[in-house]
């Protein structure tokens, strides 16, 4: 008679569950203790692994600055960015466990000569003919080291290596040997660093002294030349400007008067020989004459840099009218002793002709001084911002020079205190290799807890797949599903008969 399952729900309910495990408990203890027995003797035939290492400082006890820090090559800038600290990492993996370190290593430790190095270095040989012995022993341990070396960054200031092996003397020899050789390399590239950047400060000083040595002549130079151009805000006013373009029109407008004057007066004396109408001056005349054209002269050269309403120029202004006074007292004086037979009225007429002549000639000299003074002070207004951008471009360019210098300057002196210092102050081995008390691999502990949770599994499934697959009738409710009829009794299991006929 073949048997109806039950649905799930019923067959795998909490209480089946613990029924069955009652039931088939055996099936359970059994794979547990098994399995678990297993793993912990597995362990026992795993081969160990330790694992030693050494921390090293890099820090300084000098106070520098960051620049100098990074001359002297301190990692404290790789803490700040993740990203940057990894890639510090991997560099210093890549570092340790280079061809350059390791064969220092296989000299200093003679790995070369460990058992079973040959037997490999020939198999390697025998797969990859060409090279020699001694090659392929190379080759051999720096497969196996750059497996078993790690490096990390241990806080902000320690590097440790760490070095695993099956061996304990051997992970701490190795672990050892790579910390003295990363602190000989280093303080070697240190070393290397601080002569390069010695050398580069000390050129850049020099090259940055020569350039602003240049730059500063420049500047004298340009300096000078600018006193040409120099204004002060009066002089290159409009209004300064626009009174001496007046003086200027006034003395044109005089200037052409002057000459009708001189016409008219010509014209009435047309019976005068030309000849006799010259003036022979005395040596007064001369001297006023002179002494005029030197005021002149001199006020000229004050407008370049004086207003034209400065008082020095009005002083001078009213020294030349003075001296025109005395100079047409003086021709007065001469026409009367030279023209001493001529009548009062053409005594009259020679002395305005002769004095308006010498005014003529005042008028024309102050006119054509004038002019000049204007037109180079408007060359001057002109170059002005032309020579004030060069000028403040020059400044800007010494100022960068002499900040630059400073910068040199500094890094100079910090390079000179590296020198003496960077010897002490760098790469100390903080705690030196040890020989590991026991291995890192394998953690029975682990590998026993696993082993406990694997048989506890295995018993489980093992007791639920004897119990879905035994067809029995196991309940009252399975034999009216089977049947298809209703239960009238049932008879319990007696498990303690033997007690109940002792008693009887």
């Amino acid at each position: 008679m073949g048997s109806i399952p039950l649905s799930i729900d019923a067959r795998f309910s909490p209480q089946t569950i613990l029924a069955i495990v009652k039931k088939r408990k055996w099936f359970i203890i059994v794979p547990f203790i098994l399995i678990a027995l297993a793993t912990y003797g597995a362990t026992y035939l795993l081969t160990p692994v330790f694992e030693s290492s050494v921390i090293i400082w890099t820090g300084s006890d000098l106070v520098l600055s960051t620049d100098l820090q990074r001359v002297m090559g301190a990692f404290q800038d790789a803490f700040y960015n993740p990203s940057e600290r990894q890639a510090q990492i991997a560099g210093l993996q890549r570092e340790v466990a280079s061809s350059a370190y390791i064969l220092q290593l296989v000299t200093k430790l003679r790995l070369d000569e460990e058992p079973g190095v040959e037997a490999k270095a020939q198999d390697l040989l025998n797969k990859i003919p060409g090279s020699n012995l001694q090659e392929a022993k190379y080759e051999v341990i720096v497969m196996e080291l750059r497996k078993s070396i790690r490096v990390e960054l241990s806080g902000r200031e320690y590097v440790r290596i760490s070095v695993t092996s099956s061996n304990a003397s051997r992970a701490k020899d190795i672990a050892g040997a790579l910390g003295e050789i990363f602190i000989s390399e280093k303080a070697r590239q240190l070393e290397s660093r601080i002569s390069i950047s010695s050398t580069f400060s000390f050129d850049q000083l020099a090259r940055v002294d020569e350039q602003l040595q240049v730059k500063v002549t420049e500047k004298t130079s340009l300096e000078r030349e600018g006193l040409k151009f120099q204004l002060t805000s009066p002089l290159a006013s409009e209004g300064n400007i626009n009174e001496i373009n007046a003086e200027i029109q006034a003395n044109t407008l005089e200037l052409q008067e002057k000459k009708n004057d001189e016409s008219k007066i010509l014209s009435q004396l047309t019976g005068f020989p030309d000849a006799s109408l010259k003036l022979k001056p005395s040596p007064e005349l001369e001297a006023t004459k002179k002494e005029i054209g030197s005021s002149v002269s001199a006020m000229i050269g004050l407008v370049a840099g004086n207003a034209w309403n400065a008082p020095t120029l009005n002083g001078l202004k009213l020294r030349i009218i003075g001296l025109e006074g005395e100079l047409e007292e003086e021709i007065i004086g001469l026409v009367k002793q030279q023209f001493s037979k001529e009548g009062a009225g053409l005594l009259d007429t020679l002395s305005e002709l002769f004095v308006i002549r010498e005014r003529m000639q005042v008028l024309s000299s102050v006119s054509g001084g004038l002019a000049a003074a204007l037109k180079d002070l408007y060359v001057r207004v002109d170059k002005m911002p032309e020579y004030k951008a060069r000028m403040d471009e020059i400044d800007r360019e010494i100022a960068s020079l002499r900040e630059l210098r400073e910068r040199l300057q500094t890094e100079k002196q910090g390079v000179q205190i590296s020198q003496a210092a960077s010897g002490e102050t760098r790469f100390r081995l903080l705690e030196p290799a040890k020989v590991p008390m026991k291995p890192i691999y394998p953690n029975r502990l682990k590998i026993s807890s696993f082993g406990l949770i694997l048989g506890l599994v295995i018993g489980l499934g093992f007791a639920l797949a004897l119990e879905l697959f035994d067809t029995s009738i196991k309940s009252v409710e399975e034999a009216e599903l089977v049947l298809a009829l209703p239960v009238v009794g049932t008879i319990p299991k007696i498990t303690e008969s033997r007690k109940i006929f002792q008693t009887k």
